[in-house]
Formats: C-alpha cells, sequence, structure tokens
C-alpha cells in the first residue's frame, strides 16, 4: 500500500516530448550534517566535610536521647501517682458506700421494730377493753335476778373463759411488748454508735501556697460560723439561730442530718431545708374530729350464735336501772353509733381470725353492747 509521500519511478519515451526539450538533471539529496560534538559533562569535586558537623549531630543526638529519657521517667512517676490516688479514692467510696448501707439497714430494722411495738400497744388495748367487757358479763350474770339458774351458769362460765383467755393474751402481749422495748433501745444505741463512726473524707491533694490577705479583725462568731455552709443552710440558721447556740437544738439538728445522710440523700439542699421545717416546726393539721354523729349507727340485734366449737356468746342480760342506753331483755333492738376507730376496734377484737370468729358486722353489734354497758356504768373512756 502506497501513501502520498512514496517515490515512484515512471519511464516515459523519449517521442512523446516535443523539439528542444531538454530533461532537468535532478537535484542531489543535500549530504547530511555532521552530528554536534557531545558537551563533557562537568563533574564537580566533592566538598570536604566539616568536623564540627559531626559534633553538631552527636549532640543532637545525645540530647533527643536524654529528653526521652526524662519524658519515660516523668510519665512512669505519673502513672505511679495516679494509680496510689485512685486507690484512695476507690477505697474512700467503697468505705462511704458501706457506711451508707449499714446505716440504712439499721434505721429500717428500727422502723419495723417501732412498727411492730405499736401493733402490740394497739393489741393489748384491745384485750383490757375484752377483759373489762367480760368482767361487767361475770358482775351482771351474778347480781342480776331475772336470770334463770341454767342461763345464769351457762354466762358465768362464758364470762369466766373470756376473763381467762384475755388475760393470758395479756401477759403474752406485755412480754413481747417488753422484748420489742429491748430492740427498740438497742437499735438506738446502734444508730449513734453508727453516727459516731462516720468515715472521715479523703485528704484533699495539696494545693500550692497562695498569698494570704491580710487578715480582717473578726467580726459575730455566728456569722463567721455560718461561713461553712452554703447559702441555704446559712438562710435557715440564721431564721433559727437557737441550733447553732443551744448545744441540745444542735444534736438533734446533727441527728436529723446524719438520719438524712443515711438515707442517701442530699445535704444543704432545698429538699433538707424543707424537711428540717417539717421536723422541728411542723405546721398543725387541721385533723377531722370524729364524732358519735359521724360514725355508723349499729342496730344491736340479738347476737348470733358462736361457731360450732365456742360457747354460744350470752345475750345482753336484763338491766336493773332504769339507764336507757342498755339492751332491754326482751331482745329488743337498741341502737348505738359507733366512730370509725370503734368500728375497727370491734372487728379486730372479735371479728374474722379471732377467736370469736364473728363477721364484721356481728363483732360490731358486741362492740356496741359493750359501750353501752361500760357507758352505763361510767366505765367508757373516750
Amino acid at each position: 500500500m502506497t501513501t502520498p509521500d512514496d517515490t515512484l519511478t515512471v519511464d516515459i519515451p523519449a517521442a512523446e516530448f516535443p523539439a528542444g526539450f531538454v530533461m532537468p538533471t535532478p537535484e542531489e539529496p543535500p549530504a547530511p550534517k555532521p552530528p554536534a560534538p557531545k558537551a563533557t559533562p562537568v563533574v564537580a569535586e566533592p566538598a570536604k566535610p566539616d568536623p564540627r558537623d559531626a559534633e553538631i549531630k552527636a549532640a543532637q543526638d545525645a540530647l533527643s536521647r536524654e529528653q526521652a529519657e526524662r519524658a519515660r521517667i516523668q510519665k512512669e512517676l505519673d502513672t505511679q501517682c495516679t494509680a496510689s490516688e485512685t486507690e484512695k479514692q476507690r477505697s474512700a467510696r467503697l468505705e462511704a458506700e458501706n457506711y451508707k448501707r449499714t446505716g440504712q439497714a439499721i434505721y429500717s430494722h428500727g422502723q419495723a421494730t417501732y412498727a411492730e411495738h405499736q401493733q402490740i400497744v394497739s393489741a393489748l388495748h384491745a384485750c383490757k377493753m375484752e377483759l373489762d367487757s367480760a368482767k361487767r358479763e361475770l358482775e351482771f350474770a351474778l347480781n342480776d335476778d331475772n336470770i334463770e339458774p341454767r342461763e345464769r351458769a351457762r354466762r358465768i362460765a362464758d364470762a369466766q373463759e373470756r376473763i381467762s383467755g384475755a388475760t393470758t393474751d395479756s401477759r403474752s402481749l406485755e412480754q413481747g411488748k417488753s422484748q420489742l422495748e429491748q430492740r427498740l433501745h438497742e437499735a438506738r444505741a446502734a444508730m449513734d454508735a453508727h453516727q459516731r463512726s462516720r468515715p472521715q473524707p479523703p485528704p484533699e491533694p495539696e494545693k500550692k501556697a497562695e498569698p494570704k490577705a491580710i487578715e480582717q479583725p473578726q467580726g459575730d462568731p455566728f456569722e463567721a460560723y455560718l461561713g461553712n455552709f452554703p447559702k441555704v443552710s446559712q438562710d435557715w440558721l440564721r431564721a433559727h439561730p437557737e441550733y447553732v447556740k443551744d448545744p441540745k437544738l444542735n444534736k438533734r439538728l446533727q441527728a436529723a442530718a446524719l438520719e438524712w445522710d443515711a438515707q442517701d440523700k442530699q445535704l444543704h439542699s432545698a429538699e433538707f431545708v424543707a424537711h428540717l421545717d417539717e421536723k422541728f416546726f411542723p405546721k398543725p393539721k387541721e385533723e377531722p374530729v370524729v364524732t358519735e354523729e359521724e360514725g355508723e349507727e349499729i342496730d344491736l340485734a340479738p347476737e348470733p350464735p358462736a361457731p360450732a366449737k365456742a360457747k354460744s356468746a350470752p345475750a345482753a342480760p336484763v338491766s336493773r336501772s332504769a339507764a336507757p342506753t342498755r339492751p332491754s331483755a326482751k331482745g329488743e333492738a337498741t341502737k348505738t353509733r359507733l366512730t370509725v376507730a370503734e368500728a375497727q376496734h370491734a372487728v379486730a377484737m372479735f371479728g374474722p381470725g379471732t377467736k370469736y370468729n364473728l363477721s364484721e358486722k356481728d363483732a360490731q353489734v358486741r362492740y356496741g353492747r359493750n359501750k353501752l354497758m361500760a357507758t352505763a356504768d361510767g366505765k367508757y373512756e373516750r
């Protein structure tokens, strides 16, 4: 394949040229130019080493090694100090947590013991009322001439059985009350010892001594003492300075603070100040007065028979007095009114789960009879 730049040779006969035509002589190609002589590279002579460079480099290397060694030693020291300080903080934190847990356990135990003591006190009061009621029943059975001998004997036996049971229960409850009072005393002693064993806070890291300002002459010692507390506590102490100046009141304030701290609550806070106001300066509450009219009126129907295992409770005896509040001998309904507290005591004394095992309504009826008889004899105390 040819290209436009390729050269072709063509033979043309001489007869085809006109007369007198002279064939031009082909030009010879120009001779190639001789190559230019190569430039000889100039080789620079090596510079002579300066002896001071080696000394400088050696000094720099030594300085770098010294700085690295100092950094390593400082890092080790910092690590040791940090580990030591962290261990102290951890020990202090664990000790504080253990102190709080112990305080909470002692406080919870004391609260439970106090609640149990209050229950026994209420039960003792109920036993006393039951014993008084049984004694009145016995007295009525012995002195009422309108009762048949057989009925009189049954009522006397029932009253004596009630007196015996109430006396036994009272003795048992008195013994339990004494034991709980001893436990309450031990709980208070344990709380006092726990408060005295409060761990000291860990020492703070030493700070650089700062130049002290010129001491001003001291003013009021009370204000100087308040300077140790936050503003919320300062305001409360200013309003009640007796809790700082009176040793007994100050001990009460410290005990309240320890009790608050044992519950893992923040001191010197608005909640703590409100707790102090509620504890030391409680606002009088307008409690509703429970009166006879506010209770439930009980219809004293004839007493139902007792359970199979217990003897039937005697009906209210006939009164020889003219008191209109005592049940009549004919079983006529006599109404009385029990307060809410009296209705609850009635269920606790005679209701389900007791040895009488009466329903709540029947227990209130029996309590109402006892109340009427005690009122008639002038022995009922509100």
